[in-house]
């Protein structure tokens, strides 16, 4: 899996009160569950937008006074209006318990009906799973390069390692190619021109 290494502070005491003191000393509050125990922290914007701004799944390997938690995020609170990060929880990743956590979908390779005409649909961004910390990867990559005109992928067509179970319905479509209208109509025209051309031999025969 793919780490970061975040420095934090103990957050002096909870609530509102303490979490706006925190947001005026120029830090994010933040939580870190899981294990049974609670711990406030703050944290640099600096040392978070990598792993909130991002595409991949990341763990934070926090520390705070000398001590290490490897964490990922949970929930990420933003200003309605200046989007500023308000609020950060993390959730400990504790090593033979297994952890839900949300997937980003990477597609690789060009589908063949893309290249007969038609156009690649992304209907799912993130997917669902529960796993060990040790199996936990950057995203779940796919290979679409077979994906013909008119398919799609599904949940169930997706291949995962030994220990990951997926949390989605297996009949859930992923991806699909789509057959534009404009491709349809020709294609409608060539299957009508091909029934056209194997009738007309039998009526010269008669």
């Amino acid at each position: 899996m793919n780490t970061i290494q975040i420095s934090a502070e103990k957050k002096a005491g909870s609530g509102k009160k303490a979490a706006k003191a925190t947001r005026a000393a120029g830090l994010i509050p933040a939580i870190i569950y899981g294990g049974g125990t609670e711990t406030q922290i703050a944290v640099k914007h600096n040392d978070v937008r990598a792993i909130i701004f991002t595409n991949e799944f990341l763990v934070a390997e926090i520390t705070v006074d000398g001590e290490s938690h490897k964490c990922f995020v949970k929930e990420v609170q933003m200003h309605p209006v200046t989007d500023e990060i308000m609020h950060i929880d993390f959730i400990r990743l504790i090593d033979n318990v297994p952890v839900k956590i949300s997937l980003p979908i990477v597609f690789t390779g060009n589908p063949v009906g893309v290249k007969d005409g038609g156009a690649f649909l992304q209907q799912v961004r993130k997917i669902r799973i529960k796993t060990l910390p040790k199996n936990i990867i950057p995203a779940m990559t796919v290979d679409i390069t077979n994906l013909g005109l008119g398919q799609a992928i599904k949940v169930k067509d997706l291949e995962v390692e030994e220990g990951v179970e997926i949390l989605e319905e297996p009949a859930t479509p992923i991806g699909q190619v789509i057959v534009p209208r404009a491709l349809k109509s020709v294609m409608g025209e060539s299957e009508d021109g091909e029934e056209g051309g194997e009738t007309a031999p039998e009526a010269a025969a008669e």
